[in-house]
């Protein structure tokens, strides 16, 4: 009412963690949009989303009293898709280089003997906001580094560390350059590098 929007999305996230105190209530809220004595206005519509089981043990199943009264969508990672979200939010080159080679590494989830193992896309962008920080310190990239936001099975750490570490010189001249230039651009080592050695 204080925007004065006549139409919008409500969105809700981690749906499927509600309470089982809350749970009739969100029901409630789903079928007949409103909550307590307050009503979702008109025009507005609820959208809700929630991860799988398998990526979170909090959650809970949809029982299908809930499940009548939604619309479900199954949303699956697609690197193309993120390609493009990566170009205009500017991650490293070389995150992205790596993945242009290795699309089966973008999003993972493994139980191994050693336990969980995973890579997202939260965590590649986190990954590559830290090699930015690295490159402006002066540090290395190393196996250490990446296993702190991507877990693959070996030997996918490998090929990343290159890749990080082939772009952080090309990356950092170009940055510098465009800092005395007083302009800021993408780092010109986006597209994929050829790599020199085999990885398996």
């Amino acid at each position: 009412e204080k925007t004065g929007l006549k139409e919008g999305i409500l969105f809700l996230d981690e749906i499927n963690c509600v309470s089982e105190t809350l749970a009739p209530m969100m029901l409630q809220f789903l079928q007949c949009k409103t909550f307590g004595n307050q009503a979702l206005p008109e025009g507005w519509l609820i959208v809700a989303a929630g991860n799988p089981p398998e990526y979170n043990k909090s959650v809970r199943d949809f029982d299908v009293v809930t499940l009548d009264r939604v619309k479900r969508i199954d949303v699956e990672e697609d690197f193309a898709v993120w390609k493009e979200y990566a170009r205009e939010k500017g991650i490293h080159g070389a995150v992205v280089s790596y993945l242009d080679i290795k699309k089966e590494h973008f999003y993972r989830v493994e139980t191994t003997p050693e336990g969980l193992q995973f890579a997202t896309a939260r965590g590649w962008e986190d990954l590559s906001e830290l090699i930015c920080a690295y490159e402006a310190l002066g540090l290395k990239v190393d196996r250490d580094v990446v296993g702190q936001y991507i877990q693959p099975t070996s030997p996918a750490i490998s090929p990343i560390i290159w890749s990080c570490t082939a772009n952080i010189s090309v990356c950092t001249m170009w940055r510098t350059s465009c800092r005395a230039g007083g302009r800021r651009s993408p780092c010109p080592s986006f597209g994929p590098r050829p790599l020199t050695k085999s990885w398996r």
